[in-house]
Formats: structure tokens, sequence, C-alpha cells
């Protein structure tokens, strides 16, 4: 009898049955799936493969998979968590009902039509991220718009129906993303002085 997955699930079962998987993990027992990734164009159209992200509780670091050119897995990158996010990564939850990203794009595209319309022709590149946010698995999508905006959607992976969304200037100095005056004053002190 065949249980009934998710194309993600399938993803994700053919990487765990790799042997480049098989040997990684070897040497990281306390790694938990934790992520898709992938890069977007304006229209939902996908600029690569997915990347598949692993985090090893004990190291806080990321490993990340990818199937290349030959379609076999790899591993791309090892990178740290940022300190703060560290210590909230939380395990992917894939079930049957888990949507395929091209289902949950008209659910996306509704949410801009109703909430963004002014946006709908502004929108720039981006990347959408398969992960578990506060137990709940999530499309999280987002766009830089080209009114130098973050457009962010998170999308419920079973439902299609909308979490959370926000358009958040670059500019302000309340993002964290954006750097200040006084970030920009310490950078100048650190460039070496010109001798006359």
């Amino acid at each position: 009898m065949t249980t009934e997955t998710s194309p993600a699930q399938r993803l994700l079962n053919n990487l765990e049955a790799s042997e480049t998987f098989k040997k990684w993990k070897t040497e990281h027992q306390e790694s938990i799936a934790s992520h898709f990734f992938m890069q977007i164009d304006a229209n939902f159209n996908s600029m690569g493969q997915w990347d598949i992200g692993y985090f090893d509780t004990n190291s806080k670091k990321v490993s990340v998979f990818t199937l290349n050119d030959a379609g076999n897995f790899e591993i791309k990158a090892t990178d740290d968590v940022f300190a703060s996010n560290a210590n909230k990564v939380e395990e992917l939850k894939l079930t049957a009902k888990t949507l395929d990203f091209p289902l949950i794009i008209p659910h996306s595209l509704k949410v801009i039509q109703q909430e963004y319309k002014n946006l709908e022709n502004f929108l720039g590149n981006g990347f959408v991220i398969l992960q578990t946010l506060e137990g709940q698995t999530v499309w999280n999508i987002s766009f830089i718009t080209k009114q130098l905006t973050f457009l962010n959607l998170k999308m419920d992976a079973e439902t299609g129906t909308k979490v959370a969304s926000s358009n958040e200037s670059a500019m302000l100095p309340n993002n964290p993303n954006t750097v200040s005056e006084d970030d920009i004053s310490k950078l100048e002190d650190l460039e070496p002085k010109k001798e006359n």
C-alpha cells in the first residue's frame, strides 16, 4: 500500500535516500530538515533548483543540499544561523496535505491584488521558503519591490490562506536591514586616512 505524500515530501525523501545525504548524516546525527528555499522572479517563476536546508542542533549550523545539473544531490553550503535565530529553528513539518508551490501562487496573487494592488506591477525578484514557524508550516514569500520595499507573504502550507503579510521600506531607520548614520560614521572611522 502506497502512502500519499506531497511533492515536497517526495523531494525530501529522495534527498534522504541519496548517498550524499547518508554520508553527511553520519556526522550530523542531530540534524533536522529546516526549510526549502528557491529564488523566484516577479511572476513567481523559479530561478533555479530547490535548496533544502538541514539544521544541526549541536553545531547550530545549516547545511544546504541542492540538485546539480546531472540530477544528483550535492552539498551546496554550510552556514552559521544568526545567533538570535539559532534557538528558533523548527523542524519542517510536511504532510500529504502540504500544497506544492504552484498551488500557493493563486492564493498569494489574491492577497497582493486585495491588499497591495499598488505593488502589482512593481514587484522585483524574490525568494520563497517553505518552513515551520511557531508550529505552523508556511510558504514564506518575499519580493523586493521597485519602490524599495520588502513585500512578504506568509501563506498556510496546507490551506493556502494568508497567515501574515507586510510591506516594509528598505530605507526606514527602524528596519534592521538598513544602515544607520551612526553605522556609516563607524565605517568611515575604519577607513585608512590619507596622508598629506
